[in-house]
């Protein structure tokens, strides 16, 4: 069993492009039949659509995901947060779902920076108002 992938160069890069450069929204990241992460999806600033994003989670496969979640408080004020999600749906075989979430962890030590995790393993735990739900109750 495959446990505590970490993040790599290229994984990181991309990151980078999100947290500090702005430049990339969101992305998704699959393990490799090697154990390596491999950003699979990366979404720029310009043009994103959240559905669009969703949409890119497959429906019996797992995945990592992080989002750079814009939202407004309930007094009107914008934020934004990252947010990451580990994708394991129901019609995922057993043994991905147990290798990714045997290596959530270092994912997310590796990635640093992130307000919330998530897990999901159906498309309604990735709603926008769900995770605008979460973040909300987090940082009032």
């Amino acid at each position: 069993m495959v446990s505590g992938i970490k993040t790599n160069e290229e994984v990181n890069a991309i990151y980078k492009q999100l947290r500090v450069d702005r430049k990339i929204k969101a992305l998704i990241i699959k393990i490799t039949d090697t154990a390596d992460p491999e950003v699979e999806s990366q979404y720029p600033v310009e043009g994103f659509k959240y559905d669009d994003f969703v949409a890119g989670f497959p429906s019996d496969h797992g995945r990592f995901a992080v989002i750079d979640f814009d939202y407004d408080h309930q007094d009107g004020r914008k934020d934004f947060k990252i947010v990451f999600i580990l994708w394991a749906p129901i019609n995922c075989k057993a043994i991905q779902k147990m290798k990714y979430s045997t290596s959530v962890n270092s994912i997310v030590d590796g990635l640093g920076s992130i307000a919330i995790s998530i897990q999901a393993d159906d498309i309604t735990d990735v709603s926008y108002e769900k995770i605008k739900g979460k973040l909300l109750d987090k940082f009032k």
